[in-house]
């Protein structure tokens, strides 16, 4: 472990500055560091070469601390070619630094020393080939030869691995040795001919999560919304990222553009490494030609509008995906066809290339055109033609009617094209891929193959809501009046459901048509572009209007769901909500202008209501409809919405609409603009729904049940049903399509359902496979008037339920079951979904149920004061959840059956109150503020109040589902000295469901009067102190206190904030348990309490967490 001499090295450090590429070293040996002191003890520089990708680490000092094992020896001047198994040849100094800075206890290096008695020619340098995977033997690979050669599918390359490329740009592809060779790998793997794009990424910028798996496993990845960034970069020469393209090995259609390095200003900070790029400046980036193109754009662009998708986690059963692909595709065969490449050069090899792999990458011409050839067009091929397929043997025709298990079928009816890593465009030059022969389809049979089943298209559907005062001026606009109704003036029509088919023709015109099937949809060769998965809308089917506005052709089925009355809309139709919906929120110009504050209101109500059931992943859209053309009137209400009035909340505030001019005269112009408005949102959104082909079918199969009028099916039917599409299916298959057609609003379970039905096994068996079903329902209970004038007990029923938002049970199934012969089950559905509440039971034992439909709306109630003699508690939903109004009658009611009043009484559809342990209690719901307002009125036979807030707590923990993060205490006492304020009209609200110290931001306010009376009062109980503490909280309290910390945490930092000197210390350092003698004596001579004592542990310095919480936690076991 010495240093290698001055006099003999004088000027290597020169060299590996200058020319580091011309220095000889001999052949690789392992060296293993131990982390004994927690440091290698060593340091390393890096070198680059100024000719060529290359990188030199070197070892520059080996210190006396640096612990190797017996045997293994490392000097000075020793260059390290991997580390623990990671090639670093290729990386910059940052990235080497980050791979020896691990937290493993022993690092494992591939080190090599200088050679001085060999002779180096300038032109080369030594390439290691021992870490990581060894190479695959590479050799041509002739057409004739390629039909008739057969690669197992299990020894298709790993997707991360790169490939190889010829000195004239042609593919080589590798030659399998061993059928057991593996692609599903996880060891890295480096290649050190490639251009720095390949190279293993800075780790500078991370994303959640194992990076490497997102890169290599994308389609087993949980993408998130869609979200914008804008990178600049000036006077720099590049955006300072690069990506590559890397297609799914079993699914043919998925291709995914993924950053791999983000390494310079624009992009740092802004890009991560695993994000899924899904267009640039408006261009798609789905398949290989896109994506190389665009290298070309970016060249001349200053500024890049990159729309992606950041990965959050992996899917479940993530591993056994895995292995279902693997056996997927190892029951498959495929024949490899390549065309022959002209004066194609030999490659050149090393003594490593004949070992065998465990798995390798296939190449990637990242500058070169592709071309999709047919394995028995070879001849096209030759000729430079694309083959097309005939139409009635493409891939999407046999989506429905597909392989009879056991039948004859083509031996390359799995695709495995190799994936592509993206280098940098130079020409366009042409390069061949294979694209499988389609395999041979029975007409006469209904189940999918499993190559099929792995398929993904966009879902070629989507669900528009039209709601406000508008709403139907708006659908005459949008909707040919053939699909309307002709008279929808009658009480009885609260909303219309249009479904039909909405298409963009090459000439740039919106036109609806009758409902289409799936696979009318998915088969038709003019209509596929835009539901194939991750396939380009912009690719020859676009018609652009102006610079940036894109329309894509295309076909998609839609629901348009009609909604004036808003409060249907509120309580009738959440539910339906899916997160790729489309929402057009209308007004009228005139009332807007009449009365502004009012109707901005009102469409914040919606837009809350759209939030709390969808988030913010939904896309909103509001149109104003103007019955005047003059310039001076459309700027007028326009800039109502710039002002607001002080009245909007940001997070649901109303976006500057479009206006709309209603005249019937003048209607064609703006109908064109607004179907095209509506249609490049609804193009847009149909990127974001992904689903297995599987999912389709079943839907598919659903819209044939409901056509025959059926509405309810169990689980079990459900499960035939999927096990004749996939004869082989498992049942996490089977949940992930039940998942899907849940998560696009295909079928309601109650199972799934956001309130929970206790002692209902039977109804969690039932699948309602027509969604529209509660809508209905909801619709019949508030026109029942118009439904049964002839029945005067009806219609007294619904004049209590009119008056006071009331029904009984038996009333309630009477209604029911004159619209359905499954009364009880969908009262149940209705109770499961929020529709209606399990109220209180009379005196007659008659269950009452509330229809907060009918409740008073009596505006947004504002921030109510409550005088001195009354408390007041806050539950404000933080980390932008929402209090929706179902989960405020959901909360209220489940206080009201948890409190001894067992009564509740609702005196609008934002107030209600109650009775517990003597005390009035009133709960208002400040809907835009996402808080529940808890006033407790007092009494003399009160309670303290304590006990109120925890018996608030428990309830609260027990009914608000895990997402939803909210705090429960009293509003900050400081008023305008508040430091942390929630809004212009309130404070925010204080956390006390703790005992440590309760800040305003840096101000301590436990110790005020509006919040000292919500805390246990301390004063008339008896104190607790150390020696009160049992045996075996004392043990671990002490025991974890001697623990030994870098910061000072242990018994001696709690020695300084006590006080004590350093002699002192000393002193007690000498006993057997220091931290016990401490505490013992502090008892002793200070009377120190458990209290005081969790304050010290609390301290800046201390932060003792755990022992906090072992304290708290026995604490409160004592006091229950």
């Amino acid at each position: 472990m010495g240093s290698t001499p001055y006099d003999t090295f004088r000027n290597i450090k020169q060299r590996l500055e200058e020319e580091p590429e011309n220095i000889s070293w001999t052949l690789p040996r392992k060296v293993c560091i131990l982390k004994v002191t927690g440091k290698l003890g060593i340091k390393v520089k890096v070198y680059e070469s100024r000719i060529c990708d290359k990188t030199y680490a070197i070892v520059t000092r080996v210190k006396d601390e640096c612990r190797l094992i017996q045997g293994h020896n490392l000097a000075e001047y020793e260059r390290i070619i991997s580390i623990n198994n990671t090639n670093i040849e290729t990386y910059t100094e940052d990235c080497v630094l980050h791979l020896l800075q691990t937290h493993q206890p022993d690092v494992e290096l591939l080190v090599c020393r200088l050679d001085l008695k060999r002779y180096r020619d300038p032109s080369g340098s030594y390439t290691s080939e021992m870490s990581g995977r060894p190479s695959i033997k590479i050799k041509q690979v002739k057409p004739e030869e390629s039909t008739n050669q057969i690669i197992s599918a299990e020894s298709l390359p790993d997707s991360l691995v790169p490939g190889h490329f010829l000195e004239d740009r042609n593919i080589s592809v590798p030659v399998i040795n061993s059928p057991s060779e593996m692609m599903y790998n996880l060891e890295p793997c480096t290649c050190n001919s490639l251009d720095s794009a390949t190279r293993k990424p800075k780790p500078n910028i991370n994303p959640k999560g194992n990076t490497e798996i997102y890169i290599k496993y994308p389609h087993c990845v949980k993408w998130s919304s869609t979200k914008t960034i804008t990178l600049d970069r000036g006077n720099k020469q590049n955006f300072g990222f690069k990506y590559k393209i890397k297609q799914c090995t079993y699914r043919q259609d998925d291709w995914y553009t993924l950053v791999v390095e983000v390494k310079d200003t624009p992009a740092e900070g802004k890009l991560m490494i695993g994000d899924y790029i899904r267009s640039i400046n408006g261009q798609a980036l789905a398949t290989p030609h896109e994506a190389f193109k665009m290298m070309d754009k970016l060249e001349d662009l200053i500024t890049a509008k990159i729309v992606l998708q950041r990965p959050e986690d992996v899917v479940e059963d993530f591993r056994g995906k895995i292995q279902q692909a693997k056996d997927i595709c190892s029951a498959k065969q495929i024949n490899p066809a390549i065309n022959e490449p002209k004066n194609r050069k030999p490659m050149r090899q090393n003594s490593s290339t004949s070992q065998k792999s465990t798995g390798s990458g296939k190449l990637f011409p990242g500058e070169q055109k592709l071309m999709a050839v047919h394995p028995s067009k070879t001849e096209a091929a030759k000729t430079g033609l694309k083959y097309k397929q005939a139409d009635n043997n493409t891939l999407v025709s046999g989506l429905f009617n597909v392989v009879r298990p056991g039948s004859s079928c083509s031996n390359s009816n799995e695709s495995h094209m190799n994936f592509l890593e993206n280098e940098k465009l130079v020409d366009n030059s042409e390069v061949h891929l294979i694209v499988p022969e389609p395999p041979v389809l029975n007409n006469n049979n209904q189940i999918l193959s499993e190559f099929q089943s792995n398929r993904t298209v966009k879902l070629p559907k989507i669900r528009i809501f039209i709601c406000g005062n508008e709403a139907r001026a708006l659908a005459k606009l949008l909707v040919p009046s053939s699909f309307l109704k002709t008279d929808t003036s009658s009480a009885h029509c609260l909303y219309e459901c249009v479904k039909c088919t909405m298409d963009m023709s090459k000439a740039g015109d919106v036109s609806f048509m009758p409902w289409s099937s799936y696979d009318n949809l998915l088969q038709s060769e003019e209509t596929t572009r835009l539901h194939a998965s991750n396939d380009s809308l912009v690719n020859g089917e676009v018609n652009k209007q102006r610079e940036e506005d894109y329309l894509h052709r295309g076909v998609v089925n839609t629901e348009i769901f009609i909604v004036p009355d808003e409060k249907l809309f509120q309580y009738g139709c959440h539910y339906l909500f899916t997160r790729t919906s489309l929402f057009l929120l209308t007004f009228n110009g005139a009332k807007v202008l009449n009365s502004a504050a009012g109707e901005i209101l009102r469409l914040q109500n919606l837009i809350h209501t759209i939030r709390c059931c969808v988030g913010y992943d939904s896309n909103i859209f509001t149109y104003g409809l103007l019955n005047s053309e003059q310039a001076d009137f459309k700027d007028e209400v326009q800039t109502l919405f710039y002002t607001s009035y002080g009245q909007q909340i940001r997070k649901y505030s109303v976006t500057i609409p479009d206006l709309i001019i209603s005249d019937e005269n003048s209607n064609q112009i703006p109908s064109k603009i607004l179907k095209k408005n509506v249609w490049k949102a609804v193009s847009e959104t149909i990127q974001k729904q992904p689903v297995s082909i599987l999912s389709v079918v079943m839907m598919a199969q659903l819209e044939r049940l409901r056509q025959e009028g059926k509405q309810i099916i169990t689980e079990e039917e459900f499960a035939k049903m999927f096990k004749m599409a996939v004869p082989n299916g498992e049942p996490s298959l089977q949940h992930v399509v039940w998942t899907t057609l849940k998560e696009f609003g295909e079928l309601l379970s109650p199972k799934a359902a956001p309130l929970n039905l206790p002692n209902n096994q039977q109804m969690e068996k039932l699948l309602f496979i027509d969604p529209e079903i509660i809508l209905q329902h909801v619709q019949g209970l508030v026109c029942i008037p118009q439904r049964h004038s002839s029945s005067s007990d009806i219609t007294k029923h619904w004049i209590k339920l009119v008056a006071t938002g009331n029904i009984s049970k038996e009333d309630l199934l009477s209604i029911i079951s004159s619209q359905s012969i499954n009364a009880e089950k969908i009262l149940n559905l209705m109770l499961a979904f929020g529709m209606i509440f399990k109220h209180f039971i009379d005196q007659d034992g008659i269950e009452q149920y509330l229809f907060p439909y009918f409740l008073s709306e009596q505006g947004h109630i504002n921030h109510q004061r409550t005088d001195q003699s009354n408390a007041c508690l806050y539950l404000q939903c933080v980390d932008q959840t929402h209090l929706s109004s179902m989960q405020f009658y959901q909360l209220a009611f489940s206080i009201s059956n948890q409190s001894d009043g067992n009564r509740i009484s609702l005196t609008s559809a934002y107030s209600c109150t109650l009775h517990h342990q003597g005390h009035e209690i009133t709960l208002v719901h400040h809907k835009f503020q996402d808080r529940m307002q808890i006033i407790i009125q007092k009494s003399e036979r009160n309670k303290k109040l304590h006990y109120i807030y925890q018996w608030f707590c428990d309830v609260c923990h027990a009914v608000l589902p895990p997402e939803v993060h909210y705090v429960l205490g009293p509003e900050c006492p400081l008023q305008e000295d508040c430091e942390v304020k929630g809004s212009m009209t309130s404070m925010h609200v204080v956390d006390i469901s703790s005992r440590r110290s309760i800040l305003c931001k840096t101000t301590r306010i436990d110790n005020h009067k509006a919040v000292r009376r919500w805390l246990q009062d301390q004063s008339t109980e008896p104190k607790v102190y150390i020696k009160d503490l049992p045996y075996n909280v004392f043990h671990k309290l002490f025991t974890y206190l001697q623990c030994g910390t870098t910061l000072g945490q242990d018994w001696k930092g709690l020695s300084g904030l006590l006080g004590l000197s350093i002699n002192d210390i000393n002193v007690y350092e000498t006993k057997k348990d220091p931290a016990m003698v401490l505490l013992l004596d502090q008892d002793q001579t200070n009377r120190l309490t458990v209290h005081e004592l969790i304050e010290l542990l609390d301290h800046p310095d201390m932060k003792r967490k755990d022992l906090i919480e072992l304290l708290q936690n026995w604490l409160d076991s004592r006091n229950r």
